[in-house]
């Protein structure tokens, strides 16, 4: 089977990297082309949870036109980038690959639906933990599952397969049947609420989150507002297992630097809008109120000015 990894953030580059070193037929390809030539020219430096290390080598491509068909798309853009990365892989000539979007953040399977049929699309959500400490440098800080599930129930099958395919390669991973997909994306979505812009507020790893009294509050504040927030939209979830999440997403990832604290720390645009600011608008369509993501908005805002299009 052909994979085509679409985004070399420091999650595209861990699984491209271990499903290279365990033998799967890998591409991985960014719009940077900087960092593309880099990565065909020095390899991936892979730092293991156990402090080895691996320099693995995958393909990569400059130009999405060149790429070979595929049979299945690994999308891990940021959500701002979904349109983008769609319309990009539309081109590939003579190819109708499956798409598994292990995507942070709302919107992202509307934009995908709009451009793909249905019965291509899979959808996702990982626990590991990656930090890219440079291009192509990366560190391995968390091992958590990762759970995939299909568009249309027809496509169970398929879900199975993919995830047997990245947990023989190495990545913890199982198929959940379609009826639970929105249930599991709400899940990542509320822990991703959590902890990512307190991280990128205090500039603390995730493991700190849960040991100081104080940001454990803020986050249980976030977790309890997000999940009345998904209750009201039908979706069958508790605060309790929420917030167990939660806390064992900040134990199993404790050394890990979150993308928004990353992308602040370079400058980049964060996901904030369709993380936090997905759920403050879902409110407001369920005629709720979502104060302390509305709070924890303006607080990013206010300490990182500096930043793009941070604003809901």
């Amino acid at each position: 089977m052909k994979i085509l990894i679409v985004g070399a953030g420091a999650m595209g580059c861990y699984m491209g990297a271990v499903l290279t070193a365990a033998g799967q037929d890998v591409i991985l390809y960014d719009v940077d082309i900087a960092k593309m030539v880099l990565l065909d020219c020095q390899g991936i430096y892979l730092e293991e949870l156990d402090g080895g290390l691996q320099i693995i080598r995958p393909q990569t491509r400059e130009k999405i036109e060149v790429i070979e068909p595929v049979d299945v798309v690994i999308l891990l853009v940021k959500g701002y980038n979904t349109y983008a990365a769609a319309q990009s892989i539309a081109t590939i000539a003579d190819c109708q690959p499956d798409i598994i979007s292990l995507q942070n953040g709302m919107g992202n399977l509307e934009i995908l639906s709009e451009r793909f049929p249905t019965n291509r699309l899979f959808a996702g959500v990982t626990y590991q933990g990656a930090y890219e400490v440079s291009p192509g440098n990366i560190i391995h800080t968390g091992s958590g599952k990762t759970f995939i599930a299909p568009l249309e129930a027809q496509r169970e099958d398929s879900a199975r397969e993919y995830a047997a395919l990245l947990a023989g390669s190495g990545i913890p991973a199982a198929a959940v049947p379609q009826p639970q997909l929105e249930r599991l994306l709400w899940q990542k979505l509320l822990v991703n609420a959590a902890i990512n812009p307190l991280s990128a507020i205090y500039h603390v790893r995730n493991g700190v989150l849960a040991e100081n009294a104080q940001t454990r509050q803020e986050m249980e504040e976030l977790t309890r507002e997000g999940v009345a927030i998904a209750q009201a939209k039908g979706i069958d979830i508790s605060f309790e297992e929420i917030w167990q999440a939660v806390l064992d997403t900040c134990q199993k990832t404790a050394a890990n630097r979150s993308s928004m604290l990353v992308d602040v720390e370079r400058g980049r645009q964060t996901e904030l809008d369709i993380i936090n600011g997905g759920l403050v608008w879902t409110a407001r369509e369920v005629g709720m109120r979502a104060p302390a993501h509305e709070k924890v908005m303006l607080r990013f805002r206010e300490s990182c000015p500096q930043l793009p299009n941070n604003q809901f």
